[in-house]
């Protein structure tokens, strides 16, 4: 099982350096057919979408610049609430979004903050279609919170994961790629309402050692202004 699945990070690697150099279009002439890039990279990402392989899914749609359709909608939700999103990492530049996006402008909008980083491209949108759904069932989590700063979001949520498991920031991010949508959307709620997030240590004796430490969201945020 594990020889499979290196298997199948060594072919994305493959693609994607053939995706940079020859494009979506590019024939490999696998068995003397016409098999572009882009037709393997969909193939693995439809296999890594039915085998739950979250991190290979996310980096084969970064890859191949697919968007959620729920990103323009949850966009809309937050601008409406007052809640200005900014996008892209904090080391480099980040991107405001002020006001409602057609979904080719949001596109557009997100290539420009991402397009070295296909990991954090869909990442990014899975957390604000994340917010977006939050901020209308649960508006309590935003009071006196103006701007969302994606990709600072990214870096606290890596931090915690670092803490409380005890990794490398490295391997903090990695595993961050790893989990599922669902378990994002619940990280993100435990860091809004301030709550510990012991939940996601698999080991009960380290999950105790951790409750006096995490602290709120808007904590960190003010400690990374």
């Amino acid at each position: 099982m594990a020889a499979s699945i290196l298997l199948v990070w060594v072919c994305v690697a493959s693609y994607a350096y053939a995706l940079r150099c020859g494009g979506p279009e590019y024939n490999t002439g696998i068995n003397g057919q016409y098999v572009t890039v882009q037709m393997l990279m969909e193939e693995v990402y439809t296999k890594s979408c039915e085998g739950r392989m979250w991190a290979l899914v996310r980096l084969t749609a970064g890859l191949l610049n697919k968007h959620l359709e729920e990103l323009g909608k949850a966009v809309t939700h937050l601008l409406v609430r007052q809640k200005q999103i900014t996008v892209g990492m904090p080391s480099k530049k980040e991107e405001a979004i002020t006001c409602p996006k057609t979904n080719e402008e949001l596109k557009e909008i997100m290539h420009r903050a991402y397009s070295d980083d296909p990991n954090a491209f869909m990442l990014s949108q899975e957390i604000i279609v994340s917010l977006g759904s939050l901020v209308r069932t649960e508006p309590k989590l935003f009071v006196e919170m103006f701007r969302l700063r994606i990709g600072l979001i990214i870096q606290v949520l890596a931090s915690e994961l670092a803490r409380i498991k005890n990794l490398s920031a490295a391997d903090a991010a990695e595993n961050l790629m790893t989990i599922s949508p669902f378990e994002l959307k619940s990280m993100l709620f435990s860091l809004l309402s301030g709550r510990l997030l012991e939940e996601f240590v698999d080991d009960a004796e380290a999950a105790r050692e951790t409750r006096t430490g995490i602290g709120s969201f808007r904590r960190h945020i003010e400690e990374r202004k």
